[in-house]
C-alpha cells in the first residue's frame, strides 16, 4: 500500500492536528498550527491574523517500484523515463554534473502514486526510510547522491508551461545534495541551485506537490539562492541550505514570488547573507504567496560575515525573514540570528509595496538573537489600508538587539518599528505586539544610551485602526521620528491600545505643552495616569529634568537571572521572578513580557549544523555558533 506523500488539506484537519500535544524536546511531526504560548487569549476587540487555511502534509512514500540509477548512468534519461509509482535510487557518493530538468509524466502523478528520487544510503540517514522529523547534517553528505551544476545555471529545474504542455506533479526528493562546481563571483554569481517555477501568471503553469526531505544545498562562491520555490504545494523539511552569499544583491536560502502555495518550511538549517527566507518582492502580485507555514527552523547568518570583505566588498546582509507579498503566514518556533546592519538590520521584516500585500501574518514563539533592530512593519506607497493588515508578534524573545551589530547612534536598536503609509493615502490596520521580551541595549548596566528606542514610528504613519502594543519589555522610549517622547505618545492613533509595557531606561522627557504625562510605577504605561515613579523619585517628565529622577534599569525589572539571561547562558533567567512587581501584572493577568518557558519549549531541539542549539552558548565573544568556512 503506497502512503500519501503530500496533500493539501483544509481547516477541518487543522482542528485535529492542533489538538495534539506538542513535544518539548524531540522535534514534532509535521504540524499545521503554532506551539502553545501558555498565555491568556487576547481580548475579542483585538483583530488577529487568520492562520494558513491550506497545508502541505508530508509522509515518506513507500511501496514503490525500485529503479536503480548507478554512477555514470544518464540521469536526465532516467528522469525522462520515470513514471508514477517508481522510486529512482541514485548511488550514494556518486555525482551527476549537468543542468537537469524534471519533466511532466504522460499521466500526471497523484498523492497515492508519486515519484521518489533518493539515495541508496537512505536507511543510514537520520530517520531512515520513514521518519520525517530528523535533520540531515553536513557530515552525512557522503551518504547522499549529488546533483551538481557545471555552470551558473540551476542544477535542477522543473518543466513549466508554456515551455511544456503539462507540469510535473508529486515528486519527492530525499537524501540528495544539490550544488554547483562553478565558483560564482560578484560580477557573475551563480543563480538558483534549484528552480521549480519562475514567473508564472497562473497556478496551472507551475509544478505541483514537490517535496525536498533531508537534502543538502550548497553554494560555491557568490551564489544567489538555494530554492526558487514557486509551486502549487512546496515542502522543504529537515534539510540544510548553506553558502548563499553575495556582495551586490540579496540572496536567499528560499524565495517564492508568484504562487498561492501552500508552503511548508520546517526543521531546516537555512543560511543566507540576504534574507534566509523571503516571500514576494519579485512577483506581479497576481499570485501572492499564500498559506505559508515556517516552523522550527534555524535561520543563521555567520557572525564572521559582519565587516568581512570579499574582494574589497562587504556582503549584503539583510533580514532573517521577510514578507513583501504574503497572505496567511505562520512563523512559529524558529531560532534566528545575526541580522546585522550591513544592508538592513531588522530581524523580521514586513515591507509591502503596491501591487503587493502583507496580510494575516503571525509570529509566535520565536527566539531571535544578535541583531541591529527588531521587527519591522512598513506599508510603502500603498493606496488602501487592506494591503497591510492583521500582523501580530506575540510571545517572542529578541535577545541582544544592539548597536554593536551595526547602525550606531543616532540609529538605535529599536524593539519594534512601524513605518510609512501616508504618501498615497493608504496605511495599515490591526498591528499587534503583545507579550514580547526585547533585550535591546544590553551593553553593561549603566552604559545604556537613552536615545535607544522601544518603539519607533514615522511621523507620516497612518494606522487607520487597531494598533495594540501591550505587555512587552524593552529598553527606551516610544519615538516617532522628529518628535520628543511626550509628543510621540500623543501621535499614537486615538483608537490604539498601549498598556502595561515596561520601558527600561526611559526618562519620558516632556515639554510644557506636550502630552501625555509620565506613566505610573516604573514605566508601565497607562495613558490617563498622573502617577510618579515608584520609590519616591521625581517624575521624569518635567523640564528641566530633576537630578533625582532615576529611570528604571534592567536590574529593577525583576528577572530570575538578568545577567545569565541577557548573556544567553541561562535563557530561563529571562522569566520574571515571583518577587517582580511585574509578575502577573499584564493586562491579562499574566507576567509582562514573553512566556519564556513556552518559547524555550517551542524551540527545544531546533538544530543547527551539527549540535542542538541548547548545547551551545549564544553570546558573541564565546564559542562560535558553528565552524566558519
Amino acid at each position: 500500500m503506497k502512503t500519501i506523500l503530500l496533500s493539501i488539506i483544509g481547516p477541518l484537519a487543522v482542528l485535529t492536528a492542533s489538538a495534539q500535544t506538542q513535544p518539548v524536546v524531540a522535534p514534532p511531526a509535521i504540524a499545521t498550527g503554532p506551539a502553545p504560548t501558555g498565555l491568556p487569549a487576547l481580548p475579542a476587540t483585538v483583530v488577529q491574523p487568520s492562520l494558513p487555511k491550506n497545508f502541505v502534509t508530508v509522509s515518506y512514500p513507500t511501496g514503490l517500484s525500485v529503479v536503480p540509477v548507478h554512477a555514470g548512468a544518464n540521469l536526465q534519461a532516467a528522469l525522462n523515463m520515470a513514471r508514477c509509482g517508481q522510486n529512482l535510487v541514485l548511488d550514494a557518493g556518486a555525482t551527476w554534473s549537468g543542468n537537469f530538468n524534471v519533466p511532466a509524466q504522460p499521466v500526471q502523478c497523484t498523492a497515492n502514486n508519486p515519484i521518489l528520487l533518493n539515495t541508496s544510503a537512505m536507511a543510514s540517514l537520520p530517520g531512515g526510510n520513514a521518519d520525517t522529523t530528523q535533520q540531515i547534517q553536513q557530515s552525512q553528505s557522503a551518504l547522499t547522491a549529488t546533483i551538481s551544476s557545471p555552470n551558473r545555471n540551476q542544477a535542477l529545474g522543473f518543466c513549466q508551461i508554456p515551455t511544456c504542455t503539462a507540469v510535473p506533479a508529486y515528486w519527492y526528493f530525499a537524501g540528495i545534495s544539490f550544488t554547483t562546481s562553478n565558483v560564482g563571483t560578484a560580477a557573475q554569481p551563480n543563480y538558483n541551485i534549484v528552480a521549480i517555477s519562475v514567473g508564472a501568471t497562473a497556478m496551472s503553469e507551475e509544478a505541483s506537490h514537490i517535496v525536498f526531505d533531508r537534502v543538502i544545498v550548497t553554494g560555491n562562491g557568490m551564489t544567489v539562492r538555494g530554492f526558487y520555490a514557486d509551486a502549487s504545494g512546496f515542502a522543504l523539511i529537515n534539510s540544510q541550505v548553506t553558502g548563499m552569499i553575495d556582495t551586490s544583491q540579496d540572496t536567499q536560502a528560499v524565495l517564492a514570488c508568484d504562487s498561492t502555495g501552500p508552503f511548508l518550511i520546517q526543521g531546516n538549517y537555512l543560511e543566507a547573507s540576504g534574507e534566509n527566507i523571503m516571500f514576494g518582492g519579485c512577483g506581479t502580485g497576481l499570485l501572492p504567496p499564500s498559506d505559508i507555514t515556517v516552523r522550527r527552523n534555524y535561520l543563521h547568518k555567520q557572525p564572521s560575515w559582519y565587516r568581512q570583505f570579499f574582494n574589497g566588498l562587504l556582503l549584503d546582509i539583510k533580514n532573517n525573514f521577510e514578507c513583501k507579498d504574503c497572505v496567511r503566514v505562520l512563523v512559529d518556533s524558529n531560532i534566528a540570528d545575526y541580522s546585522v546592519a550591513q544592508g538592513q538590520g531588522n530581524m523580521l521584516s514586513n515591507n509591502s509595496f503596491t501591487p503587493w500585500q502583507d496580510v494575516d501574518i503571525t509570529y509566535t514563539n520565536n527566539l531571535i538573537m544578535h541583531a541591529a533592530g527588531g521587527p519591522y512593519v512598513a506599508s510603502n506607497n500603498q493606496t488602501v489600508t487592506s494591503k497591510t493588515a492583521r500582523i501580530m508578534f506575540r510571545n517572542n524573545i529578541f535577545l541582544d538587539v544592539n548597536t554593536s551589530w551595526g547602525g550606531g547612534l543616532p540609529s538605535a536598536p529599536d524593539c519594534f518599528v512601524i513605518s510609512g503609509g501616508q504618501p498615497k493615502g493608504g496605511g495599515m490596520a490591526d498591528i499587534t505586539f503583545d507579550h514580547n521580551t526585547c533585550m535591546n541595549a544590553v551593553t553593561p548596566p549603566g552604559t545604556e544610551n537613552i536615545n535607544e528606542s522601544y518603539w519607533n514610528g514615522q511621523a507620516n504613519i497612518a494606522i487607520v485602526r487597531g494598533l495594540t502594543i501591550t505587555n512587552n519589555i524593552g529598553y527606551g522610549a516610544v519615538a516617532v521620528d522628529g518628535h520628543a517622547q511626550g509628543e510621540s505618545l500623543a501621535l499614537l492613533p486615538a483608537t490604539g491600545i498601549y498598556l502595561n509595557n515596561i520601558h527600561v531606561g526611559d526618562t519620558w522627557n516632556k515639554g510644557i505643552s506636550q502630552t501625555p504625562i509620565y506613566p505610573p510605577g516604573d514605566h508601565v504605561f497607562q495613558p490617563i495616569s498622573t502617577a510618579t515613579p515608584a520609590g519616591g523619585t521625581h517624575a521624569c517628565n518635567v523640564q528641566p529634568m530633576q537630578d533625582s529622577c532615576q529611570p528604571l534599569n534592567w536590574a529593577k525589572v525583576g528577572f530570575v537571572d538578568y545577567a545569565g539571561g541577557s548573556a544567553g547562558t541561562n535563557l530561563p533567567g529571562l522569566a520574571l521572578a515571583s518577587t517582580s512587581k511585574y509578575h502577573l501584572a499584564g493586562t491579562d493577568g499574566a507576567d509582562i513580557g514573553a512566556n519564556v518557558a513556552a518559547v524555550l519549549a517551542a524551540v527545544a531541539g531546533v538544530q543547527g549544523p551539527e549540535r542542538e542549539f541548547v548545547e551551545r552558548p549564544l553570546w558573541r565573544g564565546l564559542e562560535p555558533l558553528r565552524p566558519e568556512r
